[in-house]
């Protein structure tokens, strides 16, 4: 491929990288600005020409943005250790134990109330689940048309249960089974209740693509 067919295919998806630098820059700090997103797009564009993978061309540019918004911490120190602090005593019950630690095991582990832990997972830790999900529920690509997860988590109206099932699943990689036994149900219950949130979200990604 030449310069100018290359350039011609840049012009051709930009508005993509503009949608969604913007659709990001208005939930990042200010001091991370609109062009350093729209460039980091761009070269999610250029990537994906050079790779000869246009189909994935979305894809590829919100990677190449979030990979750009990876280079900040939006977690204020404090709240950045205690994360860590769980996620070490996570893994350190894992091995011990032989399986994923129950909420209940974590808390105690690191020291907090179970109401405390639960608490502060669902307020401090959905960073991790937006960026988990992004990956698992869109990667059809119907995703990417400048739709961010957070915006459609939250239109989806999940209720904390919804919200906790699926950091479960997609941020802790819990089994449906484990799932259940920390929620009080069923593995094909939970099968259901997955299938149930994802509908919410999909219908929510719908309502935003047609409006």
């Amino acid at each position: 491929m030449n310069n100018i067919q290359e350039n011609d295919l840049v012009k051709k998806y930009i508005d993509i990288a503009k949608g969604v630098a913007r659709s990001y820059s208005t939930v990042t700090p200010d001091h991370i600005s609109f062009d350093d997103l729209f460039s980091a797009g761009l070269m999610g564009i250029l990537n994906s020409i050079r790779s000869e993978k246009t189909r994935c061309v979305k894809a590829r540019v919100v990677w190449a943005i979030k990979e750009e918004l990876r280079k900040y911490d939006f977690v204020d120190k404090q709240k950045r250790k205690k994360i860590n602090k769980i996620e070490e005593a996570r893994d350190k019950l894992f091995s011990k134990l032989g399986r994923h630690p129950e909420d209940i095991e974590v808390a105690r582990e690191v020291g907090m109330s179970f109401d405390g832990y639960n608490k502060f997972i669902l307020m401090h830790q959905d960073y991790r689940l937006y960026d988990e999900l992004e990956d698992v529920v869109v990667e059809d690509e119907a995703f990417y048309d400048g739709i961010l997860v957070r915006e459609v988590v939250t239109r989806a109206n999940l209720s904390d249960r919804e919200l906790k099932i699926l950091r479960l699943l997609y941020v802790d990689g819990y089994t449906l089974a484990e799932v259940g036994k920390q929620i009080g149900v069923i593995e094909s219950r939970v099968c259901q209740i997955k299938k149930e949130i994802l509908a919410k979200i999909s219908d929510a990604i719908s309502v935003d693509k047609v409006a």
